[in-house]
């Protein structure tokens, strides 16, 4: 089993190192974020936006503060340190183990289909004074060199009674299975269930 993510390293491999992002692509990618503020305006949803290139977050929501007890600008200097920082540390392997599992999947999807998927699983969170189970979901928004450079997240309080519960949309079109799958156990906290998917694939 995966040890705590002790550094911001851990979260990252072959399958989510990107190359070759240029200041230009950075231009046109503030065109997205801007919409994605103005969707944030008419939300309650914590929102953020991973940079695989630069291994940090390139926008993060104004009500971060609420959820994690920190300033959207304090979270995008954070960056990944946040969940050290405000995840608790028997949560940490899940989330590294997520995280190498969901890259293995998105590596099996050809670049313009990965953009239909959305993986979702709940960890805890903290504000410095109350730990929340929230549901995070986690979806590609740009892909550059067959690489996901950008990717969306958004979470909110969980309905669920502990953290894991991976979930995947999967494409009816793409696989002979339902809609909605989820497999969760107590040993590896779903994430067996994107390894299998990753071998279903047709």
């Amino acid at each position: 089993m995966s040890t705590q993510a002790d550094t911001t390293d851990n979260f990252f491999n072959s399958l989510n190192t990107v190359k070759g992002v240029e200041d230009e692509d950075y231009k046109l990618a503030q065109l997205v974020i801007n919409t994605i503020k103005a969707v944030n305006r008419n939300s309650n949803e914590g929102i953020y936006v991973i940079d695989y290139f630069r291994r940090n977050f390139l926008y993060a929501s104004e009500n971060m503060s609420f959820w994690c007890g920190c300033s959207p600008q304090e979270v995008l200097k954070k960056g990944y340190n946040i969940y050290l920082e405000n995840v608790p540390e028997s949560e940490q392997p899940m989330l590294l183990e997520i995280n190498k599992a969901g890259f293995t999947f998105f590596d099996g999807i050809p670049n313009d289909e990965r953009y239909n998927y959305t993986i979702s699983y709940d960890f805890h969170l903290s504000d410095g004074k109350t730990s929340r189970l929230i549901n995070h979901h986690l979806t590609p928004i740009w892909n550059k060199n067959g690489k996901i450079w950008l990717a969306l997240c958004t979470f909110t309080q969980s309905s669920a009674q502990s953290a894991g519960n991976v979930l995947i949309n999967i494409p009816m079109a793409n696989y002979m299975t339902s809609k909605w799958k989820k497999f969760n156990t107590q040993m590896d906290w779903g994430t067996d269930f994107l390894y299998q998917t990753h071998r279903m694939k047709a």
